[in-house]
């Protein structure tokens, strides 16, 4: 769905007992390679304020861990939860004041777990933040259906999500030192 929505085409060619091979074609524009200009690589900023808490809920433990690693680093406490079962159990014991959650899950997947948490009295108003490697139209809107305030496509832009947080709980954001600056 993904290549189709960027005007491409994707063919399969299967071969019983040699294998399969697909091809995709997506309709990219040439870019000029920059001018050797160097490049500032930028650092996770942190937000001014009192301690915040974001709960982030992946199936994939890697997933899991990058995000709570880049959320730690940029100062909120967090807490994990491997599946959209135990979002809400996890939300009610630490109460966080955001969400982040994976939107496809076996078992309980992210909108179900959403719709779950909008019902609930004490949670409803917590904002939530969808991440998905299924970047279709048609899912974006199911999650923002759902009741999440934010949907992005993995892969993440840490710049994307640091600006979704920053809106969500109306963080004012304080960029990190240049290296060599500290």
């Amino acid at each position: 769905a993904l290549v189709n929505d960027m005007g491409g085409q994707v063919q399969v060619r299967s071969e019983g007992g040699r294998g399969t091979r697909f091809r995709v074609e997506l309709p990219l524009a040439l870019v000029k390679p920059a001018q050797a200009a160097p490049r500032k690589v930028p650092g996770i900023a942190r937000y001014q304020g009192p301690l915040r808490r974001v709960l982030v809920v992946d199936d994939a433990a890697v997933n899991r861990a990058l995000m709570c690693d880049f959320l730690t680093t940029a100062g909120f406490a967090v807490a994990q939860a491997s599946d959209g079962s135990e979002l809400l159990a996890a939300a009610r014991r630490f109460r966080p004041d955001l969400i982040v959650v994976d939107s496809v899950m076996p078992s309980i997947d992210g909108l179900e777990a959403t719709r779950r948490l909008r019902k609930d009295a004490d949670l409803c108003g917590v904002p939530v933040i969808a991440v998905s490697a299924s970047a279709g139209a048609e899912h974006r809107a199911a999650c923002l259906q759902a009741g999440v305030n934010v949907f992005l496509a993995k892969p993440v832009s840490l710049a994307a999500l640091q600006q979704h947080i920053g809106e969500q709980l109306g963080l004012r954001w304080i960029e990190p030192p240049a290296p060599g600056d500290g």
